[in-house]
């Protein structure tokens, strides 16, 4: 017997509620730990504590700051309950005599707030700034005080101690966000703002005079990438050595890098993803600029600066852990990276698990690493889907699906929260075919608990055939990059996976459905009647291909397919509808008369009692309840 504990797009985390079903009865609501480690790290900091490196996380968590506990060798929430929110981004105070003083930018029910640790981050040490400063953007730490950014176009600095107070030093004017500030030393900063998504502000900032002296420098921005695209930053860093050498950096859909040796006047090198040989940007989307030494890092790559900036970036190898007797590989991901304060050969990288750890040494390049702790103890896992397979009421065959991978438990039991109360009772993280994107969907063969489907949002479909085993093998079935007609020829490989269904009993028909998240205006859904080894594209009602429209969600009975479609850019949709479940006949648009035809619908579930058929539909504008009395139609 098969089950489905969780539908949609909805992200659901580890440390808060799991409804457990079971086949004959519902139990109460547990608040568990499912013993899943991990989490998306969005920043990293580390001091130099007497010549012991403290490290501390910012996460995509209510949890939010974490630090690293040396001595139990697990990670330790830090600023909850004190504080509940994300954490966004974290910095020391590198100012003489304040290194105990921890900064992070959190985001609370209440907005994004700027707080304080006087005390290395420790727990129960964390309190809002004295001053306070409205919509912080960015945090940057340096040797002349700790520097924030806000999304109304300031800049404000702290040159003491966490109880001192925060003075504008700049402002680029209202409605244009600060997203990136880089400072050479206390008289000369560097500053990036946008607006309407389009980069407007680009300041060199001479604080020594008053007011400040600004140099703008959008002027001599590049008009192209190497590639000859078009050009786009948001990222800005200067080389703690030389003032006159600039990285800027951004992009994702064509990531891409410049270099100015001359303050930015002029940009003597760029790279971009698109360019191949020594144009080549290997690197994912740039969310960071790190300088040491010789080295420059963004994206995952470095370019080393030995006598002169070197030509080619090298890209950071995997990452390798040991877990129970299994061995996970893990990916660095270009959401952050931190240099050990003690030995600078020493690196911290957020990866699609937690942070892992890996030595970078001039002229010698990259030594892999692994997880630190694997994680234990950092509550972040955020659970995009749930499915189960039932051999009885005590005994089922789970599988989760998470941005850090999917999951199977080994002997879950709902009436007994222990059964997965600990890493030893998951295999946990998986990575399909060494697929390290963020999975969104799994969903096991209602028939056969083996079978196991998985789809992220990096356009692939995994598919196993042996999935109760302790060491799944697996084949890549379907890859939206193939369908560029579909999904869109501006990287269809950055499409989710957004729906898996098996047809309950009427046929062996498998749907699927997906939307380019880079576009937002691309997507379809295709059907597999031989277990996922070939796809057909979908029709609509008339003849002409389900193609162009994102879908965000698909529900599926023995008698219809129900699909819900939209997105912020795309002018479709609504739902559609496909009645011919087995046949080759097409989805149209049905009309509810209510503004639900104009909404974004982001989930779709529903029953049928005594013949009376019940949908519940999510939207961006709310809830919506159907009804389709026993006999019609």
């Amino acid at each position: 017997m098969k089950g489905r504990l969780m539908n949609g797009n909805v992200l659901f985390f580890v440390l808060l509620c799991i409804i457990i079903v079971t086949g004959t009865s519902h139990s109460a609501v547990d608040k568990v730990n499912m013993g899943v480690f991990g989490a998306q790290v969005h920043d990293i900091a580390a001091y130099d504590n007497s010549g012991t490196s403290e490290i501390l996380i910012a996460i995509d968590s209510i949890q939010g700051i974490y630090k690293w506990n040396s001595g139990s060798s697990q990670w330790d929430s830090v600023a909850y309950p004190l504080i509940v929110g994300k954490g966004q981004q974290i910095e020391a105070n590198l100012n003489s005599g304040y290194e105990d003083d921890i900064y992070a930018i959190i985001d609370t029910s209440s907005g994004s707030g700027v707080y304080v640790s006087d005390s290395g981050g420790g727990s129960g040490s964390w309190s809002s700034i004295v001053t306070a400063i409205s919509n912080p953007s960015v945090l940057v730490g340096h040797s002349s005080g700790i520097y924030v950014g806000t999304r109304d176009g300031d800049i404000y600095r702290n040159t003491s101690g966490y109880a001192d107070s925060f003075s504008l030093i700049y402002s680029a004017g209202s409605g244009i966000e600060i997203t990136s500030v880089a400072v050479y030393d206390a008289y000369t900063l560097f500053v990036m703002g946008m607006s309407g998504g389009s980069l407007v502000q680009f300041d060199d900032v001479d604080l020594s005079t008053s007011p400040p002296t600004t140099t703008d420098l959008t002027p001599y921005l590049p008009s192209s990438s190497a590639s000859g695209s078009s050009f786009e930053a948001h990222l800005v860093g200067v080389d703690p050595g030389d003032v006159n050498t600039l990285f800027i950096a951004g992009s994702s859909v064509n990531p891409q890098v410049y270099r100015s040796d001359d303050r930015g006047g002029t940009w003597a090198s760029s790279w971009d993803f698109e360019s191949s040989g020594s144009d080549n940007f290997p690197g994912g989307y740039p969310q960071y600029i790190k300088f040491d030494n010789n080295r420059v890092f963004t994206g995952a790559s470095v370019l080393e600066k030995s006598v002169s900036w070197a030509t080619t970036w090298s890209h950071s190898p995997n990452l390798s852990s040991t877990v129970g007797t299994s061995t996970v590989m893990t990916h660095p991901n270009d959401g952050a990276l931190e240099v050990d304060p003690v030995d600078s050969t020493i690196l911290y990288l957020g990866t699609d698990w937690g942070l892992g750890q890996m030595n970078h040494a001039t002229g010698t390049g990259w030594t892999a690493g692994s997880e630190i702790g694997n994680n234990d103890g950092m509550e972040g896992v955020i659970l995009n889907d749930m499915d189960f397979y039932e051999y009885s009421p005590t005994s089922k065959e789970l599988w989760v699906a998470a941005k850090s991978g999917i999951g199977r438990a080994l002997h879950f039991d709902p009436t007994d929260p222990t059964s997965t109360a600990s890493p030893s009772d998951w295999i946990f993280p998986i990575y399909p075919l060494d697929d390290g994107a963020p999975f969104h969907v799994v969903r096991l063969d209602p028939t056969d608990p083996a079978t196991v489907f998985a789809g992220n949002n990096g356009g692939a479909v995994y598919k196993t055939t042996n999935g109760t085993s302790t060491s799944p093998t697996w084949s890549n079935v379907f890859r939206t990059e193939n369908h560029p007609s579909v999904f869109g020829s501006t990287r269809p490989d950055h499409c989710t996976i957004t729906s898996i269904a098996f047809v309950p009993s009427s046929c062996s028909r498998i749907y699927m459905a997906a939307y380019n998240w880079e576009t937002g205006t691309d997507g379809g859904v295709y059907y597999s009647d031989d277990g996922g080894g070939s796809w057909t594209l979908d029709k609509k009602s008339g003849g002409t291909d389900f193609s162009g429209i994102p879908v965000n969600t698909l529900w599926v009975t023995d008698n219809e397919v129900w699909a819900g479609v939209g997105s912020d850019t795309s002018s479709e949709t609504g739902l559609r509808w496909r009645l011919s479940i087995c046949s080759t006949n097409g989805f149209w648009k049905p009309s509810t008369g209510t503004n639900l035809d104009n909404e974004m619908v982001t989930s779709i579930d529903g029953s049928t009692i005594s013949g009376t058929l019940t949908v519940y539909i999510a939207t961006h504008g709310g809830v919506y309840r159907g009804d389709r009395p026993s006999g019609s139609s």
